[in-house]
């Protein structure tokens, strides 16, 4: 059947390719809202990223999860979860949480220490807020403020948490919901932070640019008019909530930027007004990777939990001869 696939693309491939072209070149001025800009800082920074995966075996779900940061001086912050996790249930909506919260906890780590130099973080605020979706929110992140979150890697699984019975899969993943949320306040509170992913679907620049309603994102916009190495005009600020909580976590500025002629361009989220543009751009461009920040790239090979990961841990713990009914690499 794909033969005749293969054989429509074969004989349209000039007329497929020309609606792409004609449908995606917006009629706009790029300095209207890019800086360009080659300028280069010799600052330091901080990266911070988590990595999970799980196993299923016969029912229990078995989480790994890795957080840390690295900046000049090596690894300077390490959160870890290994367990089988209690009431098995929801494992990517829980774990996924877990990634979060363990990252979080790093960067509250690092700020502790009083770390100054800028702390990037991979991924997005909002998303980190906003996902998984899940319903209305019944345990209140303020709940848990007398707690000392920070003592241990997931408070739920925790022998100082108490707030949920043993069979309550519901009431542990909105707990673990409520924490994150919790130390994720915290940290949009402390205003040090800069959030920095590589994939949106966001289009608040490609409308305000194209001033039309548009199905092209802001990346998708970007990509088109492969801008020089720079940054656009800040985007907000955006108030950022969970639709279960109905109260805001946090608040973002929003910036896409350049750092290598054809490198990435990558989404920056931080608080407003914490930092100048002008000043982190350098810092940024002169510590990079292929077009990304150097200690972030870093911290995300150090650490995934790659598959044969999950198969070493399940060999320490002489499990591996048990099948495993899921494996998710991620």
């Amino acid at each position: 059947m794909l033969d005749k696939v293969y054989g429509e693309v074969i004989l349209r491939r000039r007329e497929i390719r020309s609606r792409i072209v004609e449908g995606s070149i917006p009629d706009v001025e790029l300095d209207e809202f890019w800086n360009a800009s080659e300028d280069v800082a010799g600052g330091e920074h901080v990266g911070v990223d988590a990595g999970r995966n799980y196993a299923i075996l016969r029912g229990n779900i078995l989480a790994v999860v890795n957080a840390g940061a690295m900046g000049k001086d090596g690894l300077l912050a390490h959160r870890e979860f290994v367990d089988f996790i209690v009431p098995p249930g929801y494992p990517d909506v829980r774990i996924t949480n877990y990634d979060v919260i363990l990252k979080t906890k790093v960067i509250l780590d690092l700020l502790g220490r009083g770390i100054e130099a800028p702390i990037l973080v991979d991924g997005s605020f909002e998303s980190d807020v906003s996902k998984p979706r899940w319903g209305r929110l019944h345990v209140r992140p303020d709940e848990l403020a007398s707690y000392d979150l920070l003592s241990v890697p997931i408070f739920s699984q925790s022998s100082i948490c108490d707030l949920c019975s043993d069979d309550g899969r519901v009431c542990y993943t909105e707990l673990e919901f409520a924490e994150k949320l919790f130390l994720l306040k915290r940290v949009s509170e402390s205003g040090s932070c800069i959030y920095i992913s590589k994939s949106t679907d966001a289009s608040h620049l490609a409308r305000k640019v194209l001033k039309t309603g548009t199905q092209m994102t802001d990346l998708d916009l970007l990509h088109v008019l492969d801008p020089p190495p720079g940054y656009t005009d800040p985007l907000g600020p955006y108030v950022v909530s969970h639709h279960g909580l109905g109260e805001a976590v946090g608040e973002i500025e929003v910036y896409y930027v350049r750092l290598s002629a054809g490198g990435p361009i990558l989404r920056i989220e931080m608080s407003p007004g914490s930092w100048d543009m002008s000043e982190l751009f350098p810092i940024l461009r002169g510590r990079q990777m292929d077009g990304y920040p150097y200690w972030l790239a870093r911290i995300d090979k150090e650490v995934r939990v790659t598959r044969a990961d999950l198969k070493n841990v399940l060999t320490l713990l002489g499990l591996d001869y048990l099948p495993s009914g899921r494996e998710v690499l991620l």
